[in-house]
């Protein structure tokens, strides 16, 4: 049968996605099938705009439970194909006429086959796309311009390497080269790894890797989450209270290069921070504290700029940061950026006990990301998330008190999370919880090379863990429990023994002296 299993992944892009589908029926000369997988959204919906498109189009989708992203539901298209050659794209390709006989009649075994892309070089094109401009979107696709130019440009030959879609493989050789590597994130620059390892693999094998100059398909570059253009305008969003130490160093450390300082406040009191904000020209607004994700929120919407760094009134950006930060907005590889952070605690900078490089995604297109949670809140982002490498400097706890006061806040929220999660309190967490967060911080998150800071840090954040639990506790009315059983006891007390040989291990120079505590170590594994 001559035809093609066509294996489309897809997610909200049904504008792009009606207009592939089109295009494929219209302009494919071959008795094709056609498999559509539907990802699940973040929001644990699936998308009523795409599946209304198939709905319309007469294709039963391949719906997932969960979202797996495209390289997963490529190779869980491949499984269900029924055609011995396989055709691997996207939702937002539009075909050209007589793009499927081309790749048809130049098809081999043990043969990469792509075809010939174009698109409007809105993100670094791949080296043999062509740069040509019919449109950004579907609603303003050229469709005349672009067929003309595919026909006026077809040569019917072959030439080597090509984009990864669309790309023709045999069915039974994606079976022998053990299908899509997965580790990279579609839609992002890291993306192009599992491309690249599965291409490079194939090569390895002996495959060719060609691209058939007489097929061509037009590339709308990113589906609906996907920016169509640059953002511009940066505003600074920050929180705070009414004295913040630091105030001063975080607005001169933004002052020069954003477009606008926002800083909203939990109380109507002209404290330090208020007169800082003034003199460095902020807008400043009041919001009754009720949680850090709300908070911030309130300040992002009185943001201007398409672009938002939201700061804590203790964090400084470095000035590599800021450069760095300019350069991204130029780019529409991503809608937002983790920072590196560097937290500075009782006076010392922390490289280790988990304290470092403490990635944030603080730096986000406004309409692309929203935070969510209680405590410990985190940015929501549509879209693909880059990280940068100067980092953001966090004055955190600077005195014990401090952290003993924000303790008592923030175990409050924790637990309360905690208990809505659906947690039954256990009396092992009590005991079992804070020693593994101890063993965490010192020995596997390396505590110990921070010296005493590392160790009082890793103990701090034990007895953080242990409150939050001893909270729960509370919250289910402090009920009659027994001791923890023995086998609690003994589980902490054979981890304590792997990690203590472990450390010893890392600081012996000694090489028998080393092989001999690996061989103890591994007794207890």
């Amino acid at each position: 049968m001559n035809g093609f299993s066509i294996i489309i992944p897809t997610y909200n892009a049904d504008q792009e996605l009606a207009l592939a589908i089109e295009s494929i029926k219209k302009n494919s000369r071959l008795d094709n099938e056609l498999i559509v997988i539907v990802d699940q959204l973040k929001s644990g919906d699936i998308s009523q705009a795409v599946l209304s498109v198939l709905k319309e189009a007469g294709i039963k989708p391949v719906v997932n439970s969960k979202n797996l992203g495209p390289y997963k539901n490529w190779n869980l298209g491949a499984q269900k194909a029924v055609r011995d050659w396989l055709v691997f794209a996207t939702d937002d390709q539009y075909f050209a006429p007589g793009w499927d006989l081309a790749l048809w009649q130049a098809k081999k075994r043990q043969r990469l086959l792509t075809g010939q892309m174009v698109e409007p070089g809105l993100i670094p094109v791949w080296k043999t796309n062509i740069k040509k401009d019919f449109g950004h979107n579907p609603q303003e696709f050229r469709e005349e311009e672009f067929t003309k130019f595919a026909k006026e440009s077809s040569v019917a030959d072959l030439a080597d390497d090509g984009f990864f879609v669309p790309l023709v493989v045999c069915k039974a050789d994606f079976d022998i080269l053990g299908g899509w590597p997965t580790a990279g994130e579609f839609g992002t620059r890291d993306a192009p790894a599992n491309d690249i390892a599965f291409i490079n693999k194939a090569k390895k094998a002996g495959f060719e890797f060609k691209r058939a100059l007489n097929s061509f398909s037009y590339h709308f570059q990113g589906s609906s989450w996907r920016r169509k253009k640059l953002a511009s305008g940066i505003s600074v969003a920050i929180i705070s209270r009414a004295e913040e130490a630091k105030i001063n160093e975080v607005l001169d450390s933004v002052n020069d290069w954003v477009d606008e300082i926002v800083v909203v406040l939990d109380k109507k009191i002209k404290g330090g921070v208020y007169r800082a904000a003034q003199k460095f020209g902020a807008k400043i607004y009041y919001r009754d504290f009720d949680d850090y994700s709300s908070q911030k929120n309130f300040a992002i919407s009185k943001a201007k700029g398409d672009w938002v760094l939201s700061l804590d009134a203790d964090e400084i950006v470095s000035a590599g940061l800021a450069k760095e930060l300019q350069e991204a907005t130029g780019d529409l590889s991503y809608n937002g950026y983790y920072l590196p952070r560097k937290n500075i605690i009782f006076g010392k900078t922390i490289n280790h006990t988990g304290w470092y490089p403490d990635y944030q995604l603080r730096f986000f297109v406004k309409d692309y990301g929203t935070f969510s949670r209680i405590i410990h809140e985190r940015i929501c982002l549509r879209g693909g998330a880059g990280h940068l490498k100067n980092p953001l400097v966090h004055y955190n706890y600077q005195t014990v008190s401090g952290f003993i006061d924000r303790l008592n806040r923030y175990t409050d929220a924790e637990s309360q999370q905690l208990i809505a999660s659906g947690y039954q309190f256990l009396n092992q967490d009590l005991v079992l919880r804070p020693t593994e967060e101890f063993f965490r911080r010192f020995f596997a998150q390396r505590g110990w090379q921070d010296g005493l800071h590392g160790l009082v840090l890793s103990a701090l954040m034990a007895f953080y863990t242990f409150v939050i639990y001893l909270k729960a506790w509370e919250s289910f009315g402090f009920k009659k429990e027994s001791l923890p059983e023995r086998g609690i006891l003994r589980k902490i007390s054979k981890d304590w023994r792997f990690w203590w040989r472990t450390f010893l291990i890392e600081n012996e120079n000694n090489k028998i002296r080393r092989f001999y505590l690996r061989v103890i170590r591994k007794t207890l594994s």
